[in-house]
């Protein structure tokens, strides 16, 4: 069922549209969960097509329109695809799919008429019923009418057995039955000081609470009231906060916003601000609206607040069986962009997938590996690491169609395949569902700036950038590249000198090329060096990884012209005595 999912996916009718993506990819994995009876239109805008949670169907009919979109694209699909095995429908009344499967998808009228198809699947597998069955099968599998009595009180008991399970078994298990693990994310409370004498305070903690959930891959959003029920000596250190908002009179007629981030553990401030006061009453949203954003982004994004403090703790992210640990080690490696840490982060995953093969931000995390591989050699695996990719993406699309991350990895991979006008579409899509994440504008920026838009790449790394406060090597490399197609080479080596010690291959080219343009012979020189000595085949041929990188001709041209200029002009300084 899951592989007839992937072939719509991946076909024309769907490839364009991440919202019939999101839509179809829920109401499938929902069903298949064994939660299709439980589907409304309300969980499918919230959890799939990225509505607020005070969503209202009766004024917004999103989810109808779309519920119509997608029956429409079904059918084209499947005109299109008239092979298909497996049929997947989503029949008018009901948001729960339905899964037929053809008698004979080879035949050669497949295309001439309406296929012929077996009763529906149940995605729970139900046993063969007797109806099924022929006339002699049935009278075979009859079962004597002595044992019918046996039967029923062995039902009895096992049904009362089942309910009993439902009471006791663990929290951590799913309804299917089976275990259902969840990485273990530092659980972030959002609550409004109790003590604060600003009305709204309340509306700005619910508002952030909103902009937390959305690093749905980082942190997990807690309740607040169950928060108040747990008591500390049971907690770990880290792995429960509360950021607390506060509001309170400054100058005459004005408010100040503040916020603080502590551990419920032992109440250890982690961190805090304070922000300019503005005037209430006037319209101030765009400040409140600049609250939300800063605070969101400095504490949920990658290598934010909680980050470095989970961090700091010392704890090997890699170690135990904790699906986040794996998550932690694939935004350290981003830190780096070197072959070890990708090993590390690499393996990790795919060890915690095997038991866990549910999580989409592993998958996420994997499909972004699996490019590096392709981009720079990285620890290489047998097979295409693109196909790999998009495959990992797709999965975690399919997971994880609400989650941003899930679009930006199909962004990467799209764009790593020359997909622009797909690449695009999961830009926007990710942009939309988490505006905060200055991770995801940053990785935008750099596709702008790889396809020779470098002003507005530019501008978009640039506040990026301005918004986190230690971001990794590769959003700095695409600055000093932009800056450097721009001919701001002052700015350019500024951003250069602070890349010097990384290994990342297309920083280590960008801070030769940006010496060479200073004619700074001795740190050309050392950087020539360095750059041959940590990746040879790279520095010796540059061009196939710019290609495998996707920049725009234009780009190409340009940086090859000058490396080999540099090149010339480096060794001939050197070999003056």
């Amino acid at each position: 069922m899951r592989k007839a999912l992937d072939a719509v996916l991946a076909g024309k009718a769907f490839r364009d549209s991440p919202q019939l993506r999101a839509f179809l990819s829920f109401v499938v994995e929902e069903t298949l969960a064994g939660r299709g009876s439980e589907i409304k239109g309300y969980s499918i805008a919230t959890l799939a097509l990225g509505r607020p949670d005070d969503f209202d169907p009766q004024t917004d009919p999103i989810v109808r329109v779309q519920a119509g979109r997608l029956r429409q694209a079904l059918a084209e699909h499947y005109a299109e695809n008239a092979g298909s095995e497996l049929i997947i429908a989503l029949e008018r009344g009901t948001y729960t799919p339905t899964f037929t499967c053809r008698t004979n998808p080879e035949s050669p009228d497949a295309t001439a008429a309406a296929p012929r198809a077996r009763a529906p699947i149940d995605p729970a597998g139900p046993p063969r019923r007797a109806s099924d069955a022929s006339p002699t099968e049935a009278q075979a599998t009859k079962p004597p009418r002595r044992s019918v009595l046996a039967v029923a009180l062995g039902g009895l008991v096992i049904g009362l057995a089942g309910v009993a399970w439902m009471i006791v078994r663990p929290a951590s298990w799913g309804t299917t039955g089976s275990p259902h693990f969840e990485p273990n994310y530092p659980e972030v409370t959002v609550e409004a000081d109790p003590n604060a004498r600003y009305a709204d305070a309340t509306v700005m903690a619910a508002r952030l609470r909103d902009a937390v959930s959305r690093f749905d891959d980082l942190v997990r959003v807690g309740d607040e009231a169950a928060a108040k029920t747990v008591s500390n000596p049971v907690l770990g250190r880290g792995s429960h906060l509360l950021l607390r908002i506060s509001g309170n009179p400054a100058d005459a007629g004005q408010i100040r916003l503040s916020a603080r981030l502590l551990d419920r553990y032992d109440q250890r401030l982690i961190w805090s601000r304070e922000f300019e006061p503005f005037v209430t009453g006037a319209d101030n949203d765009g400040a409140r609206s600049a609250f939300v954003r800063s605070v969101a982004s400095t504490i949920a994004q990658p290598y934010g607040v909680i980050h470095a403090y989970v961090r700091s703790l010392g704890n090997d992210p890699v170690r135990g069986t904790d699906p986040f640990g794996c998550l932690v080690a694939g935004f350290d490696y981003w830190q780096t962009n070197d072959e070890k840490n990708h090993l590390v982060a690499r393996d990790c995953i795919v060890d915690r997938l095997r038991g866990r093969p549910n999580i989409g931000a592993l998958h996420a995390q994997l499909a972004y590996l699996h490019l590096e591989e392709y981009r720079h050699g990285y620890n290489a695996l047998s097979g295409d690491p693109l196909s790999r990719a998009l495959e990992s993406a797709q999965t975690a699309v399919r997971l994880a169609p609400a989650s941003a991350r899930s679009h930006q990895a199909l962004l990467a991979v799209r764009f790593s395949r020359r997909d622009m006008e797909g690449a695009w579409l999961s830009a926007g899509e990710a942009l939309r569902l988490n505006p905060f994440d200055t991770d995801i504008l940053a990785d935008i920026g750099a596709r702008h700036v790889q396809s020779g838009r470098y002003e507005k790449g530019l501008q978009m790394l640039l506040e990026a950038l301005a918004q986190n406060p230690a971001p990794p090597v590769w959003a700095s490399t695409y600055q000093a590249i932009a800056l450097y197609m721009l001919d701001q080479l002052d700015r350019a080596g500024a951003v250069a000198d602070q890349l010097e010690a990384t290994r990342f291959p297309a920083a280590m080219a960008a801070t030769f090329l940006v010496a060479f343009q200073q004619r700074d012979a001795p740190k050309a020189r050392r950087r020539l060096d360095l750059f041959r000595s940590t990746h040879p085949t790279i520095a010796l041929d540059l061009a196939s990884y710019l290609g495998r990188l996707n920049v725009a001709p234009e780009m190409l041209d340009k940086v090859m012209e000058s490396y080999r200029n540099a090149i010339a002009w480096t060794e001939q300084k050197a070999a003056r005595p």
